[in-house]
C-alpha cells in the first residue's frame, strides 16, 4: 500500500495534512496529480486558514489556492499581510463564506471600508473581529458591521483612528452579546 491509497478524508486529511505546515503543503501539491488532488480537497475543507507565519511570503495565488472553494471556513487569521492582500482578494473569500465566525485583519494596511462593508454584508455569523492597526477603518464601517453582524463578542479596533464614540455606541446597542471591545491606542 502507498501513501496515497490510504484513505484521504479520514486518514489523510485528519491524521497527517494537519501536521503540515503551508510550505510543506505546497510542495506535496507539486509532487503529482494524485497528491495535487488530495491537497486541493484538503484546502476546500479546512475550516481555519492562518497565514500569519507566511504573510510576507505568500502569493495571492497560494492564498487563492487556499481559501477558492472554501465555503466552510470558520476562522480566518491575516495579521499583517499588508504586501499582497487586498479588497478583492479578500472580498471574494468573504463571500464565499457565510460560516465566518473568527477574522484577524490586524495591520493589514492596504484594505478599507470595503473589505469591512463585504465582511458585514457576507458573514452574519461573525464573533469575533480584530481591525488592530487598521488605519483605514471608518466609523461608518464599524457601524455597518455592526448593524449586520448583531452576534459579535469580542472587536479589537485599537489604533482605528476614525473610529468614534457614536460607532461604539451603534456597536454595543447592536451587539448585545458583546463582551470584549479593545478601543486603546
Amino acid at each position: 500500500m502507498e501513501f496515497l491509497d490510504l484513505p484521504w478524508e479520514d486518514v489523510l486529511h485528519q491524521h497527517v495534512l494537519v501536521h503540515l505546515d503551508l510550505q510543506d503543503l505546497f510542495r506535496l501539491l507539486q509532487a503529482c496529480r494524485n497528491a495535487k488532488s488530495l491537497v486541493e480537497l484538503y484546502f476546500q475543507q479546512c475550516r481555519r486558514v492562518d497565514v500569519t507565519y507566511w504573510s510576507g511570503r505568500i502569493t495571492v495565488g497560494a492564498f487563492r489556492l487556499l481559501t477558492n472553494n472554501n465555503s466552510l471556513i470558520q476562522k480566518l487569521v491575516l495579521t499583517n499581510c499588508r504586501d499582497w492582500l487586498s479588497d478583492d482578494v479578500i472580498g471574494e473569500v468573504f463571500r464565499n463564506s457565510a460560516q465566518l465566525r473568527h477574522v484577524n485583519m490586524s495591520g493589514c494596511s492596504r484594505l478599507s471600508d470595503a473589505s469591512v462593508r463585504c465582511l458585514a454584508s457576507s458573514c452574519p455569523l461573525l464573533q469575533e473581529v480584530l481591525l488592530k492597526d487598521c488605519h483605514w477603518l471608518s466609523a461608518e464601517a464599524l457601524c455597518a458591521l455592526a448593524g449586520s453582524c448583531a452576534g459579535l463578542r469580542y472587536v479589537d479596533v485599537e489604533s482605528c483612528w476614525d473610529v468614534n464614540d457614536a460607532a461604539v455606541k451603534a456597536l454595543v446597542t447592536a451587539c448585545k452579546r458583546c463582551a470584549s471591545l479593545h478601543l486603546q491606542s
